[in-house]
């Protein structure tokens, strides 16, 4: 289980706006433009290790032949992620891969096919673009470790879908790169526009959901939490320090806006906040970048 569940629900974000893509063609063309001298990343491609693809091999024929899942629901690029940051350890990467897929059915997303073969299609997809202004694309943290950030909204109950397609894109944009895909992230929560605990019906839904994303975060940070927050979502860790990793638990930190700011470089904290966002100019391009240079292991089907 990891941290995103613990702490997501109480303030996951969702619904902020960015500038929409019109079309896939306005995309391919935006993306085309984007080059590498335009953010940090001067390198995204990897290549899979023998010892890795054979554990994604291995991931994948336990959950086609053993648990008799439709290979054509598989994403291989998550299969990849969730194999690697659950390190090479087929029967909990098969298990984590499993309920992340049972818990997306739930709002029904079913299959992680799309995230392999129309990135561009969901990337072009308005509700989709707007969704994805609820994550800031930023730069590194000190350690050349991608920065997960959440702004901090809600999802209400029509957008679940789109948040969630927007959700793995962004995910596995923030892993398209070797340093991140294999030590790690820091993940941050900005809740600082959250001044209640307001609820919608769909809490207990989405908490499953977002418990289930595969993540080895190496500091999590939850930023601008009000004193009343604070009180329900260390409540929400004591019930989550049952079934959740201690080690993850004693990673989560409460800390100001300034704080959250000054443990990563100016160049990389996002820009709605008054950094440079890693330099990137087009966060949607740079996501949809980031994902096509994300290997598709080639696997025995």
């Amino acid at each position: 289980m990891t941290s995103i569940g613990v702490t997501n629900q109480a303030i996951h974000a969702a619904v902020a706006a960015i500038k929409k893509v019109d079309d896939v063609t306005e995309l391919a063309k935006e993306t085309s433009k984007l080059s590498v001298s335009q953010s940090q990343d001067t390198k995204t491609a990897f290549e899979y290790s023998d010892e890795e693809m054979e554990a994604i091999q291995a991931v994948y024929d336990k959950l086609t032949k053993e648990e008799k899942m439709d290979g054509n629901k598989i994403g291989l690029r998550a299969l990849a992620l969730t194999t690697i940051v659950s390190k090479l350890r087929v029967d909990e990467a098969s298990e984590k891969y499993s309920k992340f897929l049972k818990a997306l059915e739930t709002i029904d997303i079913h299959s992680i096919a799309f995230s392999d073969t129309e990135v561009d299609a969901y990337m072009g997809n308005p509700q989709v673009a707007t969704q994805l202004g609820a994550y800031a694309v930023c730069g590194k943290d000190n350690e050349g470790r991608s920065i997960f950030w959440i702004k901090g909204k809600e999802i209400l109950p029509g957008d679940e879908t789109p948040a969630m397609h927007a959700g793995v894109l962004y995910w596995l944009a923030i892993h398209a790169d070797d340093k991140s895909l294999h030590e790690g992230i820091t993940f941050c929560i900005d809740t600082s526009n959250r001044t209640s605990m307001s609820k919608h019906g769909n809490e207990s839904k989405l908490q499953k959901i977002n418990q289930s994303f595969p993540l080895r975060p190496q500091a999590i940070r939850i930023a601008g939490a009000s004193m009343v927050m604070r009180v329900a979502i260390n409540g929400i860790l004591k019930v989550a320090s049952l079934f959740t990793k201690q080690k993850i638990l004693q990673r989560i930190q409460f800390v100001t806006i300034k704080q959250a700011l000054e443990s990563i470089p100016k160049e990389s904290a996002p820009k709605y906040l008054g950094g440079e966002g890693g330099s990137i100019e087009n966060e949607e391009a740079w996501i949809a970048q980031r994902i096509h240079s994300f290997p598709i292991p080639e696997i025995k089907r």
